[in-house]
């Protein structure tokens, strides 16, 4: 967006909005040696010349590859394949470890593969495909239908 100067009609809208009739009033709770100071600046140039004076302080520069550098722990000056780049950009090659972490999830799906087969051994119930949630009460109504007992609990001694 160009930057669009205001207008003196603009700036007299602006300061009586405020209540004040001038700039400077709206300057004044600022002490008088603190404004007001002008600056010594050099006169304005052009890019091109701006941009010539940049070239040549660059060019005063000595670039790391010249001289000696003692960065790298005694590997220096040494080639860096560009394919060695793009593997090390690979997210999966920073670490043993995707970003969600399948392990966890392998892990759970273990836990509930061994409950839900020993729940149907138990019970002598062949669905290992129920959900983890229901297993254990679908568990306790087999045994006790079985059992005849009420509590859904084959005896009093079983665990909860």
């Amino acid at each position: 967006m160009p930057f669009i100067s205001l207008t003196e009609a603009d700036a007299a809208a602006m300061l009586g909005e405020l209540g004040l009739k001038d700039l400077d009033a709206l300057f004044a709770h600022i002490p008088a040696d603190l404004r007001g100071h002008a600056f010594a600046l050099p006169p304005g140039r052009t890019q091109l010349e701006v941009e010539r004076e940049l070239e040549d302080l660059a060019a005063r520069n000595q670039r790391a590859a010249e001289g000696v550098c003692f960065l790298g722990a005694g590997v220096y000056d040494h080639h860096v394949p560009a394919a060695l780049r793009e593997i090390l950009r690979r997210g999966e090659l920073y670490t043993a470890y995707t970003p969600y972490q399948p392990e966890i999830a392998q892990g759970m799906l273990q836990a509930l593969f061994e409950y839900q087969t020993m729940v149907a051994r138990l019970t002598a119930w062949m669905s290992p495909t129920r959900r983890f949630t229901t297993a254990r009460p679908r568990a306790w109504r087999r045994s006790a239908s079985r059992s005849g007992t009420r509590t859904g609990r084959a005896s009093s001694s079983t665990p909860t």
